[in-house]
């Protein structure tokens, strides 16, 4: 029965944190910039490699 309980508590918290990490991040980026013009931008700066 423990066995059991412990499945379904690592299943729920599994859930929880896929939910919360694939979830969709609206205010991540500064409006009008996207991650790949973030990526692009820091190609850009001198001496950057």
């Amino acid at each position: 029965m423990k066995k059991k309980m412990l499945a379904v508590l690592l299943s729920a918290t599994m859930t929880a944190a896929m939910l919360a990490g694939c979830g969709n991040s609206s205010g991540a980026a500064p409006e009008g910039e996207t991650a790949s013009d973030a990526g692009e931008a820091a190609e850009d700066t001198p001496g950057g490699g």
